[in-house]
């Protein structure tokens, strides 16, 4: 069966899609991205989705489409998933918004374009990897911490640069730091450590990505009587800490066994783990 995408709204098969070379993204990385859970025939956190979309559009002076309500987002991602997944089944949606062609640094306008894809997914629910992950500090370049440090933009290098420095180490991942030397993310993810019994991950003003999981983590350990810290975490707090995990949109909760020579638990990442698929299935 055939991909299909939705761009501007317009169902097109995904084989026959095709972008300018004036394209602002392909160009100048001029855009900003959702990537996006579905499964059992809904959008797992449609609003925080929308409503970081809507927020990062703003930061970066992109006019929203006229009329894309929040119905209308969850419409358009329905209806791409329900035309490539009629069986309801999990799927990995990425909505990319940019701004239309024309101009160089300077954009000839601030109108937007749209796409929406699939991807189908293994499983429904979310399952805690039963092998820890090894992980390390990526060391060759700092994150800026500044207005653009939340969005998910489309210039992504310094990603893009992380994973291959965890492909050639053999790491599972790796810790992105922040220009001050504090931890900001993973290469893929936000950072959560556990001490005690608090719940401890990077404040948005270490340069952090403004998470939907890593909202939704928080949300549940306020709900659940869990103490939480947003804070400046360092090696020291990662070196005492008792339990380290990442999050994303997709993977949920993924609990890290070693950094370094550092081993660590995961009762608290197990229990939140539960904790989600109560949430997600609602």
């Amino acid at each position: 069966m055939a991909l299909y995408i939705s761009y501007n709204g317009e169902l097109i098969n995904r084989d026959t899609f095709q972008i300018s070379p004036e394209n602002r993204v392909f160009r100048y990385g001029d855009g900003v991205f959702e990537t996006i859970r579905l499964e059992n025939g809904k959008i797992l956190w449609a609003e925080k989705h929308y409503q970081r979309l809507k927020k990062s559009a703003g930061v970066l002076k992109m006019n929203f489409p006229a009329g894309f309500s929040l119905e209308q987002f969850t419409t358009e991602l329905l209806r791409v998933y329900q035309k490539n997944h009629p069986d309801g089944g999990p799927a990995r949606a990425r909505l990319a918004m940019f701004r239309k062609e024309g101009g160089y640094y300077a954009p000839a306008t601030n109108e937007v374009s749209f796409f929406i894809e699939t991807v189908s997914l293994e499983k429904t629910g979310f399952y805690l990897n039963k092998k820890g992950l090894l992980i390390d500090i990526y060391p060759d370049t700092a994150k800026p911490v500044n207005r653009l440090s939340p969005l998910k933009s489309s210039n992504s290098l310094l990603f893009v640069l992380a994973g291959i420095f965890c492909k050639e180490r053999k790491l599972d991942d790796c810790l992105i730091i922040n220009e001050a030397g504090n931890f900001a993310e993973a290469s893929s993810s936000n950072i959560f450590l556990v001490k005690g019994r608090e719940l401890q991950t990077p404040s948005l003003d270490q340069g952090c990505v403004e998470g939907v999981m890593r909202s939704v983590i928080l949300d549940i350990a306020h709900r659940e009587g869990l103490p939480t810290r947003e804070k400046k975490i360092d090696i020291a707090d990662i070196l005492q800490a008792d339990e380290l995990f990442l999050t994303n949109s997709i993977k949920g909760i993924a609990w890290v066994l070693g950094f370094r020579q550092k081993r660590f638990y995961h009762k608290t990442a197990h229990w939140l783990n539960g904790k989600l698929n109560q949430y997600a299935r609602g």
